[in-house]
């Protein structure tokens, strides 16, 4: 005989809100607030280092492979504009161009760094299956009204949470933290020093 249990998403967190808020959880707190700063800090860093990457991939070293294309767009959209009965021919030539150029931009640009990729992971999560999947186990046809259910069945947890002095202190700490990291990281590049290397507290 297999059993099958339903796991209530929202008792859990209430559960686990309360040991977080309680003197018990006050390492746990510390803890989840010290990942909260690596992970901002790591995405920062790493997503400004990517987009000069991609600025870089995308800065145009071959000025003839470069007047080709301009010049083939041109003349495609001069023929079209002098041959009404080809649009479908040009509709078909823009539409090579633009595959050439998506192809040549998926092998140009940098792989996205590991931060990049689990940030992209969790928004994918919560983004299609978030939300949703988190509903009851009644079918509705109406997705939108699911998910607005199941918000709302989050809100007195964040209310919850944002009365405790504890949690704002460490929320307030947490963003000074970020802070600081974020102008440090600022001078230092501004003066050309190597980045600087934080310690948790």
């Amino acid at each position: 005989m297999i059993l099958f249990f339903r796991f209530d998403i929202v008792s859990t967190l209430d559960k686990l809100i309360d040991y977080v808020i309680s003197s018990d959880g006050e390492e746990l707190l510390n803890d989840i607030a010290d990942q909260i700063v690596n992970e901002a800090d790591s995405l920062g860093r790493e997503t400004l280092l990517y987009i000069s990457q991609v600025l870089s991939a995308l800065s145009i070293r071959d000025e003839r492979g470069a007047a080709k294309a301009l010049q083939l767009l041109v003349e495609a959209m001069q023929d079209s504009a002098e041959n009404p009965g080809a649009d479908g021919e040009y509709r078909a030539g823009v539409r090579n161009i633009l595959n050439s150029v998506w192809s040549n931009l998926s092998e140009t640009l940098p792989e996205p760094t590991p931060a990049m990729q689990r940030t992209l992971k969790l928004a994918l999560l919560l983004g299609t299956r978030g939300a949703s999947s988190l509903t009851s186990s009644a079918v509705s046809n109406n997705a939108a009204a699911d998910t607005a259910n199941t918000i709302a069945k989050f809100i007195p947890l964040a209310r919850k949470l944002s009365s405790e002095p504890k949690v704002t202190q460490k929320a307030s700490e947490t963003v000074a933290r970020l802070g600081e990291r974020i102008v440090s990281r600022g001078l230092r590049a501004a003066f050309g020093l190597p980045p600087p290397t934080f310690e948790s507290i």
